[in-house]
């Protein structure tokens, strides 16, 4: 999830002109939307997701903060408004805040103490990989149609 919550960044990094575009937004708008909207609500939500994570079944929880990211995520694609788009971002962030915590104690409950160096760095270097991986994952599903809706096939990126 992790890996996928990297690319997400990237992905409305790579998009920033092609949204503004799409919503006509100026640029106040669009870095509420790529940042703080996002930062905010993870900030807000990582204290109550780490007090559950601390009292409740770790494996469900991570899995429900995955099913919400999952949506919030779709949301974000289907989005028509400034608002609709805004909110789908702060829920992103909000879903996002909670999977390092389950991760990392789910490693703790599951793994002995002499394996966790190996795992956590492991796990860091996912978004590296994810880094890596960008112009494969993120240009192809990129690739519009002359009217900015998405082509019913995209071509091969320019390898």
């Amino acid at each position: 999830m992790w890996c996928l919550q990297s690319l997400d960044r990237a992905i409305m990094g790579i998009l920033v002109e092609p949204i503004r575009l799409e919503f006509g937004l100026n640029d106040k708008q669009l870095g509420m939307i790529t940042g703080l909207a996002y930062a905010v609500a993870f900030s807000v939500a990582v204290l109550p997701v780490g007090y559950l994570v601390d009292r409740g079944h770790r494996v469900r929880l991570l899995a429900g903060i995955a099913v919400i990211w999952s949506l919030m995520t779709a949301t974000v694609g289907a989005a028509q408004s400034f608002v609709t788009l805004l909110l789908a971002r702060m829920g992103v962030g909000a879903a996002s805040s909670g999977e390092s915590p389950c991760s990392l104690s789910l490693i703790a409950d599951y793994f002995p103490p002499r394996q966790g160096p190996r795992l956590l760095v492991s796990r860091s270097s996912v978004p590296e990989l994810a880094r890596v991986s960008r112009p494969s994952s993120g240009v192809l599903p990129c690739r519009t149609s002359a009217g900015g809706r998405p082509a019913t096939s995209p071509p091969l990126p320019d390898w």
